[in-house]
């Protein structure tokens, strides 16, 4: 069985370049877009894709010559809003036994458990000197609403006991808190051997999900969460 596996070349999701990788060639290439792919139809079993709402429409069109699995990391939180989405892949897996669960109840045969993994040649445990990522606490994630809640109430704490700390990636001005935007925060999305410097120079990591009553959950009629990727990263940096 020939898998070809292919991701946005910039970690990003609606990133138009895109990195392929032969498994059992253990090849990497890029390509410019999914409509380069359509030369590689006949060496591939299945081609193998992190969950991409950007380019549904495209591989509706390679679907006709090759079978698309899809990886979902986003569940059970955008369950409501990838329910039909998913549909369009000849078999998903999911990261969250819950979502596989909800998925099955509702129609969707081709399904199954993916858990989340890392990388270790990316993500290790590592020496760090520079200043920029040494900190007390951190946090590394995008700015949901229960993790903004909860960075406010730790603002006094940190500032009384004169704690470093540091919140990395999206969204962070809906903070609406100068102290920690003036001291804490750095805003954007970072490069993985980045995200890692910062993993290795704290002392403690907070892993905050999304909310557990969010929205999405309650349309689905599910409470139930599985630990969130990051987990698996701060774990490696920490011990291994």
């Amino acid at each position: 069985m020939n898998i070809l596996f292919i991701r946005p070349r910039e970690n990003i999701v609606f990133s138009h370049r895109i990195i392929a990788y032969d498994i059992e060639q253990n090849n990497i290439f890029d390509v410019c877009s999914l409509n380069e792919i359509e030369k590689y139809y006949k060496k591939y079993d299945y081609i193998f894709m992190l969950h991409d709402k950007e380019r549904l429409e495209q591989l509706q069109e390679i679907r006709k010559y090759i079978k698309v699995v899809a990886w979902s990391l986003e569940d059970p939180y955008e369950l409501d809003q990838d329910f039909e989405i998913c549909r369009k892949y000849d078999f998903v897996f999911s990261m969250d036994n819950a979502a596989v669960e909800i998925r099955q109840k509702f129609g969707h045969k081709n399904i199954a458990l993916l858990p989340l993994a890392t990388n270790t040649k990316t993500y290790f445990s590592e020496e760090i000197h520079d200043e920029k990522y040494i900190s007390d606490i951190l946090l590394v994630g995008v700015a949901f609403p229960l993790r903004v809640k909860a960075m406010n109430g730790l603002s006094e704490f940190v500032k009384e006991n004169n704690y470093k700390l540091k919140i990395v990636g999206w969204w962070w001005e809906k903070l609406n808190n100068k102290y920690l935007e003036r001291n804490c925060v750095e805003k954007g999305l970072f490069a993985s051997d980045v995200i890692r410097h910062y993993y290795n120079g704290t002392k403690i990591v907070l892993e905050i999900n999304r909310d557990l009553y969010s929205t999405n959950l309650k349309i689905m009629n599910t409470n139930k969460i599985n630990s969130i990727g990051s987990t698996f990263i701060c774990l490696i940096c920490f011990f291994i």
